[in-house]
């Protein structure tokens, strides 16, 4: 697969491909690539997931390209093929990489069609059905909504290889605060992250252990974390880095050029370690579409301390990998239950992935562990899931219901605690019910106060209330973060719980 060169920022990388991975968990496909049209008639990849280095997947597709000219032709219906006898000229552009299946999923936007998505193949070798279109729909929409809000705002196996280190001048040392890597969505979440920074961690017990570096690097930047000792002299990067790069093409991975890579050092407390000869043992402990994360051992040792503490870190890594992908998947099932069927529920998903995405920083501040951190996630995704048995188009986002539809929306809480518990969601589903209680009592739909109310439902509480006062979509005008923050304030310990509101302006900090 050629290296695709970026038209995008990393920031809308990453939320194309944050939606791109739902066809992984919703409809289980192995490969899709996300083709989006631009000013000059081609129709270049804006990301891709499962697809290799050797793949055939290419990067820009002209106009008149057989892909193109059939999904033009689909209108706004996605469509599948499980025989590649159905291909005609695409057969052979399938076998090359290695796929049989192929879903095509045009994205329709305000200007006719704006982009398509190509899907390879189901796990377990299952073929597309029918209700994998549903699905497509749902995904198509979210893409495409992804796309306009963008225009209008802008393991392989280790490698191991161990060398003296080289001493010329030490590199400059980059003491900002940028997240590592450019793609790390593609390996692991924030959670996954911290945990393989923690075995890093852990690796500096050893007095005779200097440094442990951890990059994660795509073919445009990299980016170097490195842990070392309190009291010793910084590392010199630069043959670090060169340490590195030799093992990710021994591991055929992508590797940045020098330029784009960034580095932070950050001190652990320790006994001082001054290494007279210090080995380097580098390894690729995970590689993931067209990024991978490479983790160095500096030892004043033989190379075997050093291979120890690599397969450590590689193993954490790897199950760190498997929590995220298993995490994924479950979100993609609760992304579901808010569009079951063929009704389109558009203001409720935008509405539920910002509250989702507020729990989980709120959680996460608030120190909760992996797990509860993801139930915030999805309780946040799930807290108005009831909304949809009701008369949604009527009292959804409506900025002056009458008494009648006041009561009627109220028993959207009670429905939504029914569906996630009927769908097996019993760890949210206190916070689904109880998302409308108050502080003070005055809630519904039991009248809950102060610390009986479950605390994720005190998280939902507040991530609402702060994703309808700032969000552009909402039914009411579109405050600014301070202002909406000032109003968490005042209502702190009547409407909503202190402790709450303090996270929440730690998170928009």
């Amino acid at each position: 697969m050629k290296a695709q060169r970026s038209l995008w920022t990393p920031e809308t990388e990453r939320a194309f491909k944050e939606i791109l991975y739902r066809f992984m968990g919703e409809v289980h496909a192995t490969k899709a690539a996300l083709y989006l049209k631009t000013s000059d008639e081609n129709w270049n990849m804006a990301t891709q997931y499962g697809f290799g280095r050797r793949d055939r997947l290419i990067e820009s597709l002209a106009d008149d390209h057989t892909i193109v000219r059939m999904v033009r032709a689909f209108g706004e219906d996605p469509r599948y093929y499980n025989d590649p006898n159905e291909l005609g000229e695409l057969e052979n552009y399938l076998a090359e990489a290695g796929t049989s299946r192929l879903m095509l999923v045009p994205l329709q936007g305000r200007g006719g069609l704006i982009g398509l998505v190509d899907v390879r193949d189901k796990g377990a070798q299952r073929p597309f059905a029918a209700g994998d279109l549903d699905v497509a729909r749902s995904i198509a929409f979210a893409l495409t909504r992804q796309v306009e809000d963008s225009k209008s705002t802008d393991t392989v196996e280790s490698s191991v290889v161990d060398a003296p280190i080289e001493s010329p001048a030490a590199a400059a040392v980059d003491d900002g605060t940028d997240e590592l890597g450019d793609e790390p969505a593609a390996l692991l979440d924030d959670p996954g992250f911290d945990d393989v920074n923690a075995a890093a961690i852990e690796g500096l017990v050893d007095q005779r252990v200097v440094a442990i570096a951890i990059t994660v690097a795509s073919h445009r930047s990299g980016a170097t974390l490195v842990h070392q000792r309190s009291g010793t002299p910084v590392i010199e990067l630069e043959p670090l880095v060169r340490h590195q790069v030799a093992a990710m093409g021994q591991a055929s991975v992508a590797a940045p050029q020098q330029t784009a890579w960034k580095t932070e050092v950050r001190r652990t407390p320790g006994s001082a370690v001054l290494a007279r000869q210090p080995i380097i043992a580098t390894s690729v402990v995970l590689a993931g579409e067209g990024c991978s994360m490479i983790a160095s051992v500096v030892t004043d040792a033989e190379p075997t301390l050093a291979r120890e503490i690599l397969a450590r870190i590689s193993a954490r890594s790897t199950a760190a990998q498997d929590r995220f992908h298993l995490r994924f998947a479950r979100r993609g099932l609760a992304r579901r239950l808010l569009q079951p069927g063929d009704r389109r529920y558009p203001e409720l998903v935008a509405h539920s992935l910002g509250v989702s995405r507020l729990c989980w920083s709120i959680a996460r501040v608030m120190e909760f562990d992996d797990a509860g951190m993801e139930n915030a996630a999805v309780a946040g995704l799930l807290h108005d899931v009831g909304m949809r048995e009701l008369d949604y188009d009527r009292l959804y986002m409506h900025p002056t219901p009458g008494p009648e539809d006041r009561r009627t929306y109220r028993m959207h809480v009670e429905v939504g605690e029914r569906i996630v518990r009927v769908e097996g969601f019993d760890e949210i589903a206190d916070a689904v019910r109880h998302h409308h209680e108050r502080w003070d009592g005055n809630g519904y739909p039991d009248r809950l106060a102060g610390s009986a109310i479950p605390v994720l439902a005190r998280i939902v509480h507040v991530a609402e209330v702060f994703d309808l006062f700032t969000a552009a979509n909402s039914y009411r005008p579109a405050v600014n973060r301070e202002r909406a923050l000032a109003i968490l304030d005042r209502a702190a310990g009547h409407q909503f719980d202190p402790k709450v509101v303090e996270a929440m302006a730690k998170v928009s900090a």
